[in-house]
């Protein structure tokens, strides 16, 4: 399965929990809802937030996802850590 694929996923669910949260389709609505959302999405904990990266810079209402390493060891799947 192709990465893309589940972020995909994870971008519908984001838009579709924060309508349901909303009870609204308006987009000011929807934006703000999206602001407080806190899931596990298929890629990573979906939550927005404000950051500094590691170039610096300060971030506002990002998510970030955290990359995990994933070997397959004696036929089971395990992280790195």
């Amino acid at each position: 399965m192709h990465y893309g694929i589940t972020y995909g996923y994870d971008s519908l669910m984001t838009v579709a929990k924060a309508i349901e949260a909303s009870q609204s389709l308006d987009p000011s609505k929807i934006r703000d809802a999206i602001a407080k959302l806190d899931f596990q999405g298929v890629s990573g904990r979906i939550k927005y937030a404000s950051f500094v990266g590691p170039d610096g810079k300060s971030y506002s209402n990002q998510c970030s996802i955290a990359p995990y390493l994933v070997r397959w060891v004696g036929g089971k799947r395990t992280i790195v850590k």
